[in-house]
């Protein structure tokens, strides 16, 4: 039996709480300070979500500048929207939507959920892309309000939480483009779900995957929550079929463009001079609805393609109604993917929707070069060109570093005698009494062995000679802390080294210093992605370069005093000096991403796989229309070309090309 309880309160408290028996209570009032900290954290992650909605805007406005989305020629696809999967949530009917209300229809749907489907070439990453554009134009600056990210699945490993994934790709895409865009800013967004994934390509993970996929979209998304997902309906069915937990959101299906909406759209896309051969296939379409042709423009990608493909007035599409080569709709699907590159890579004027500057590339190079680039993400199961990852034989890895140690080992030992010979003929006196031309040049060697091995040792413990070769590039640190820390380090490197020759401390100087380089000069590598490939490529360069100014001189001077020769003669000195800094500046130079970049584009080129430029036709097939910029990487636009190109190059011999393609495994 509880006691009598007596109530008693004096004033007028804002607040009142009536309880019990209560134990171990303990209040305390936030400070004026803590509510400023507060508040100038919230508007730091504002200001950051503003910038990231300016970035992904600009960013995506030009891909649907690319990708024609906004041209002055709409394509009709019509659209079926259907509450839930199957018939419906409740009964509800479908129904049907056309493309313009699409983006409208969505802002309706409560909560902001919704899956796209349709088959490959449909239009559903269009869809996706149009949709993020829309609602950050609507966004108005400083509102807080959500932020859409477009984020490819196929990279998702589903035992990873997926919001932890996200927080992952969207400071890797950003943080380095957007201030104040921090790695534990924008955890904090993710997780008040004002960073919003749109989440492309469910397909594309592998199919053994795909049901812990799903249960991870179903741990990380609430019945509240926005989530829109796109993916082919057999993908999506069989998700359905084993995690229920999509059964109840909203469902657009794409469905085969009209007869007559294709040829709305090819004939005001098609060349005026051509108009006769555009007749007799819109007369075929319509004489065969179920023609292999008919069937084949019924994909929205298929009619880009076709508009694009037969663009010149050279060009006759009657070639399509060839039932000899193209009998079945496969066949014209293919030979409309493989005349798209050859297409857009001759010389002719630029479409409207392809800005800026143009190096045009013989079609024929540029089909085997991106038949090359199709088979190397075959060959690693990925989707991203990194420019980091391409490698040829000599270049990977371990074989380069061995490569690079022998052959400068070589060029040292060959220098060091070279130098040795000169010495005598100026009359240098040697190091040690008795040491003739062989001695002074095996002394010499052995000041190159030193610095090679010492170099060596520190780029291996950096992980830059073995496993870096696989990781994202590195990043120039800012500001000019880590610079002055490296000065500071080789100062006492070389102090330690005069001081102390032959000691123990010198030796651990001597190795150590390649090490210290790669951790004071870099910063995380967290946000590497967020730069453009070319931002990544020079500050690759730009960091080789300071290693090769600073800690090769360093190791250079603490080498002879290793084997007591700074009281030695001037000319030997000098000689030894430059033989090595040369080598652990060639070790160096070698040895960063930037060196064995170098290296592999020289190679890939001479075996006629990539242009020297390599970055350069990246870009290049960006602006065509072939490949799409995420962050630091490229990427195929369109699988199905990826799939068809990787196709050929694993035959060995591609179709329409003279010389067969080596495959590089």
């Amino acid at each position: 039996m509880t006691a009598a309880v007596h109530n008693y309160s004096e004033g007028s408290p804002r607040n009142l709480v009536q309880a019990g028996s209560i134990r171990d209570i303990y209040m305390c009032s936030s400070s004026p300070s803590s509510h400023h900290r507060r508040s100038a954290s919230t508007d730091a992650e504002n200001d950051a979500l503003d910038g990231l909605a300016r970035e992904i805007l600009d960013q995506w406005q030009d891909e649907a500048n690319v990708r024609g989305l906004r041209e002055r020629v709409p394509m009709t696809v019509p659209w079926q929207l259907e509450q839930g999967y199957g018939t419906g949530a409740g009964g509800k009917p479908s129904e049907r939507v056309e493309a313009d209300d699409l983006i409208a229809r969505f802002k309706t749907l409560s909560p902001h959920q919704l899956v796209i489907t349709g088959p490959a070439g449909a239009g559903k990453s269009s869809i996706a892309v149009l949709l993020v554009i829309s609602v950050l134009e609507d966004r108005e600056p400083g509102s807080g309000e959500a932020v859409p990210v477009v984020l490819s699945l196929s990279d998702w490993d589903p035992d990873i939480d997926l919001r932890t994934w996200v927080t992952r790709r969207v400071h890797e895409e950003y943080g380095g483009l957007v201030k104040g865009l921090e790695h534990d800013v924008v955890r904090s967004l993710v997780q008040s779900r004002r960073i919003v994934p749109v989440l492309d390509g469910f397909d594309e993970l592998f199919p053994l995957i795909r049901e812990r996929a799903a249960r991870g979209l179903k741990q990380a998304f609430g019945s509240e929550d926005t989530l829109v997902l796109t993916s082919r309906p057999e993908a999506h069915q069989k998700a359905v079929d084993e995690v229920p937990f999509l059964r109840s959101v909203p469902v657009l299906c794409a469905h085969p463009v009209p007869p007559e909406a294709g040829r709305a759209y090819l004939s005001q896309m098609c060349h005026q001079n051509r108009a006769e051969s555009w007749q007799s296939l819109f007369d075929a379409m319509e004489n065969d609805p179920e023609g292999p042709v008919a069937r084949t423009l019924s994909s929205p990608l298929m009619l880009w393609l076709t508009a694009t493909v037969y663009a010149s007035k050279d060009s006759d599409p009657r070639e399509l109604l060839d039932a000899t080569k193209l009998p079945a709709q496969a066949d014209v699907e293919g030979h409309l993917l493989d005349s798209l590159i050859p297409s857009v890579s001759t010389l002719g004027p630029r479409p409207p929707h392809r800005p800026g500057p143009v190096q045009r590339w013989r079609p024929g190079k540029a089909l085997t070069h991106f038949r090359f680039l199709a088979h190397e993400l075959h060959r690693r199961r990925t989707q991203d060109i990194a420019w980091w990852q391409l490698q040829s034989r000599l270049t990977e890895p371990g074989v380069w570093g061995a490569v690079v140690i022998v052959a400068v080992a070589v060029l040292g030992t060959s220098a060091s005698y070279a130098i040795a010979w000169l010495s005598a003929l100026l009359g240098a006196a040697p190091p040690r009494p008795g040491l003739g031309i062989l001695g002074v040049g095996q002394v010499l060697g052995a000041v190159a062995a030193v610095a090679v091995i010492a170099t060596a040792f520190g780029r291996s413990v950096t992980r830059h000679l073995v496993s870096g070769f696989d990781e994202r590039p590195r990043r120039p640190a800012s500001g000019s802390r880590g610079p002055l820390l490296l000065a500071a380090s080789a100062v006492t490197t070389t102090a330690v080294g005069a001081a102390l020759p032959g000691s123990m401390a010198a030796s651990l100087c001597l190795f150590a210093l390649p090490l210290l380089s790669g951790v004071l000069l870099t910063r995380s590598a967290e946000s590497d992605m967020a730069a453009r490939p070319r931002q990544l490529s020079r500050a690759e360069r730009r960091i080789a370069l300071v290693e090769s100014a600073v800690v090769a001189s360093a190791v250079a001077v603490t080498t002879l005093a290793f084997f007591h020769w700074l009281n030695g003669k001037p000319l030997l000195i000098t000689g030894g000096f430059v033989i090595a800094w040369s080598c652990s500046a060639a070790v160096l130079m070698a040895l960063s991403r930037w060196g064995r970049w170098s290296a592999t584009r020289l190679v890939l080129a001479w075996r006629r796989r990539l242009p020297r430029d390599v970055l350069g036709f990246l870009e290049e097939g960006r602006r065509l229309g072939v490949l799409r910029r995420v962050g630091a990487v490229y990427q195929f636009r369109h699988a199905v070309l990826r799939e068809r190109l990787a196709a050929e190059a694993l035959s060995g011999m591609p179709k329409g090309s003279g010389e067969p393609l080596e495959v590089v495994s």
